[in-house]
């Protein structure tokens, strides 16, 4: 469903996938407008809604039709995209700045768009860690390490801000929401090339820098977070 160029493939993880299955029966059972969804029948299912909200104003709403629309591929659908996602990020809907980026063709704009995101958002996340990849790797942008650990610290912080807010609320958001599980595994996965981690102090979550590791490439930090999370 949801649109990537190659640039944004490199950060997608292997378990969005199933994530998006599981989300198959709660689509079903209970029908409102999401801004992400597997398959055709789900987008006909809550398409009314949806685009009931985006001419109220929903930003939610906007965005979800915007996807809509950019996926179907013509260029009059990608103007009235870009339209709905500039209006719903005016209403700081993070998420909305990730989809701008994904509607460009330019990769210098691309990129500029995504920086614009504050994280607030689950694909607000991901949009500013795609962002540091590229100033990292030098795609359309100048390959600059201290600008890459700059856009990614600023993931990392939101991130744990958010945490500390209690986004995404559980028990649900995480597992029913996939974006939210996008953007934060994106973030985390990339923790150890940046220099960042978080600690508990009195109860709440506060970044720390510790030594950075740009020499990991990208399966070895993807193969040190799984050994991680399995114990090893």
């Amino acid at each position: 469903m949801m649109r990537q160029t190659g640039e944004y493939r490199s950060v997608a993880t292997t378990g969005l996938v199933w994530l998006l299955t599981l989300s198959n029966t709660a689509l079903a059972g209970d029908v409102e407008c999401k801004d992400h969804w597997n398959t055709e029948a789900q987008w006909r299912e809550m398409s009314a809604l949806c685009e009931a909200g985006a001419r109220d104003g929903d930003p939610l709403s906007e965005v979800a039709v915007a996807i809509y629309l950019l996926n179907r591929g013509k260029s009059a659908d990608r103007t009235k995209a870009e339209e709905l996602l500039r209006s719903a990020a005016s209403k700081n809907y993070d998420d909305a700045n990730y989809w701008l980026a994904s509607a460009q063709t330019d990769l210098r704009t691309t990129i500029s768009y995504l920086e614009k995101a504050t994280g607030s958002g689950g694909m607000g996340l991901l949009a500013l860690v795609v962002a540091a990849d590229a100033h990292f790797k030098g795609s359309g942008v100048p390959k600059n390490f201290q600008k890459a650990r700059a856009v990614y610290g600023r993931a990392f912080e939101a991130m744990v801000d958010n945490a500390n807010r209690g986004i995404p609320k559980p028990p649900g958001e995480w597992w029913s929401n996939a974006k939210w599980f996008t953007g934060q595994q994106a973030v985390i996965e990339y923790s150890e090339r940046y220099g960042f981690q978080k600690k508990e102090v009195n109860g709440k979550a506060v970044v720390v820098e510790v030594e950075p590791h740009p020499e990991f490439s990208d399966k070895e930090l993807s193969d040190r977070l799984w050994k991680r999370m399995s114990g090893q």
